[in-house]
């Protein structure tokens, strides 16, 4: 007799928020969070033109002690323990064979570093952690995190913190705010210029009332993040990342440290450097749909003679360029002047390639 086993889903600290904005509430990841507050296309826009604020609590958030860099480097193939204080660099977790356990960020802060990591692949990084000898580590469960993205971002960041921000891309810093603590990083993931803010829970809600008193700051949902995410032709594990694609195939190979590849000194190098040396046997691109249909993750790509030269990823349609677009991955072998097509509604339908990202990103640097 089989029972009925209730997953248990997660409420943001953010919740009240989330409510007290009229969202439209989902679930992502065994988290209930917002879809959207007015409208995806709405808030998508909002967001290129002026700013959003998103709640991103739902992220994981280790710390991991300084003397364990080297353990830790054993399963990132970057070059952490070559990090200054207040980098962050993206790269991934790899398994003891290689596996991609999760994309991630790291932040290397004054006396620790920082892993910001995928909600629904928390669990399967605590567990690796785990199980790595020596690793001294603590997943910072009382954390709220917060995102506040756009070209706007920045004016309305320094009309509330006292201190300047005057942090690059991919910086992070330290800040206090009336009264509380926050580590804030130049970091996003919708292309845009942006921030993201961890703190506890009363500190982060003081400063959402702050930011919230500009007209150009509004609260975006999970559709506008992931069309915007598509749009920078960003990965999101599950679709573009998995323990079945490997970076080059991801086309985030950048994240293999050149150094560390001649010394093989982590989890999968090998396997990479023959992966190197043979190519991959598939790549990510990205594709315009020449017709107004949206293909979705797990769309088969054919040739026009019928036969299966890959899959789609993601898809959307975009605010920005006013058409469908989706990313996918194609048999390496593919001549680019073979149209291809995907299969919407058992109709085929023309796809073309384009150069990622979809839409400029437009970083401080």
């Amino acid at each position: 007799m089989s029972q009925n086993v209730q997953v248990k889903i997660k409420i943001s600290p953010l919740n009240y928020f989330h409510h007290s904005h009229s969202a439209v509430m989902t679930n992502f990841a065994g988290w209930k969070l917002p879809l959207y507050y007015t409208g995806i296309i709405q808030e998508h826009n909002h967001v290129r033109k002026y700013a959003g604020l998103f709640d991103i609590s739902h992220m994981g958030r280790i710390k991991i002690n300084l003397e364990s860099i080297t353990i830790l480097e054993r399963h990132i193939p970057s070059d952490i323990s070559g990090m200054k204080i207040g980098q962050v660099r993206y790269s991934v977790l790899i398994n003891k064979v290689g596996n991609l356990v999760d994309d991630l960020l790291v932040y290397r802060l004054k006396e620790s570093i920082l892993l910001v990591v995928n909600a629904s692949r928390l669990k399967e990084v605590l567990r690796n952690l785990l199980e790595i000898s020596g690793l001294l580590f603590k997943e910072l469960k009382n954390t709220v995190q917060i995102s506040i993205q756009g070209p706007k971002s920045q004016s309305i960041i320094k009309k509330v913190f006292e201190e300047p921000i005057k942090l690059k891309f991919m910086n992070v810093e330290e800040y206090n705010c009336k009264k509380f603590k926050f580590i804030i990083s130049r970091t996003g993931y919708t292309g845009e210029d942006g921030f993201e803010i961890i703190g506890n829970k009363e500190g982060i809600s003081s400063i959402i009332l702050l930011f919230l008193k500009s007209q150009e700051l509004k609260p975006i949902g999970l559709g506008a993040r992931d069309s915007l995410r598509l749009e920078a032709g960003l990965c999101l594990y599950g679709n573009e990342i998995a323990e079945s694609i490997n970076p080059m195939e991801a086309k985030i190979s950048w994240v293999l440290d050149k150094k560390r590849m001649k010394l093989g000194n982590f989890c999968g190098a090998n396997l990479f450097k023959n992966i190197l040396k043979n190519g991959p046997k598939i790549r990510r691109y990205g594709f315009i749909i020449t017709e107004k249909y949206i293909a979705r993750n797990g769309a088969k790509v054919k040739n026009e003679s019928g036969v299966i030269r890959g899959y789609i990823s993601s898809g959307c349609f975009s605010p920005t360029l006013n058409k469908s677009i989706c990313m996918g991955f194609i048999d390496s072998q593919w001549d680019k002047t073979e149209e291809l097509f995907v299969k919407i509604r058992n109709k085929l339908i023309k796809i073309k390639k384009i150069d990622l990202p979809f839409v400029k990103h437009k970083y401080h640097n």
